[in-house]
């Protein structure tokens, strides 16, 4: 079901550690304090890299963190696991890219393709591109291969969508022809 996202009006976030030591953090979130900035803690490497990555990209405008579950300040996107019961993904980053006039949305989700849900999680991926993804800038699936190299599945392709349907192993997707390097 397709609903609206609301920005949220109030976001509590970490901003030093145990010890008192000032987190990491990143310009462009949609909550960011007063200075612009936002702390970027909880994520691990890889979620760093990616957020790195999209943050230089030409045209980037904002990021979000979209919280892990689901609520009306989230994209919730429906997938069936393993026994066909229906669940929830919340892909992890939504970036904005354009010129200040035309605002496009990418949807951004790192997740490690070893996760017993990746393969499904991937298919929903895939099936709320199909079905909205004239709305999106991009959606793409990255995962970090065993050699350390980030590769992603570009939903709004068709055939890459097709081959989650069929695919047996995640992994394979991340290294065969449909995917790309994550630049």
């Amino acid at each position: 079901q397709a609903t609206e996202i609301q920005r949220p009006r109030v976001r509590t976030e970490e901003t030093e550690d145990a010890d008192g030591n000032k987190l990491e953090t990143r310009t462009g979130h949609l909550m960011s304090d007063a200075e612009g900035r936002f702390p970027v803690g909880t994520l691990n490497r890889w979620e760093i890299e990616v957020l790195d990555k999209e943050i230089a990209r030409p045209g980037f405008q904002a990021w979000y963190r979209n919280p892990a579950r689901a609520s009306a300040d989230s994209l919730a996107i429906a997938y069936r696991d393993p026994r066909g019961h229906w669940r929830r993904m919340c892909p992890d980053f939504l970036f904005f890219y354009g010129d200040g006039q035309d605002i496009k949305i990418a949807i951004v989700d790192p997740h490690g393709h070893h996760f017993s849900d990746a393969l499904p999680k991937l298919r929903g991926l895939a099936a709320f591109a199909s079905a909205y993804g004239e709305a999106f800038h991009r959606v793409e699936s990255v995962a970090r291969m065993s050699d350390g190299t980030l590769r992603a599945l570009d939903l709004l392709d068709p055939s890459v969508r097709e081959a989650t349907k069929s695919s047996k192993d995640v992994q394979t997707l991340y290294l065969g022809d449909l995917a790309d390097d994550y630049l």
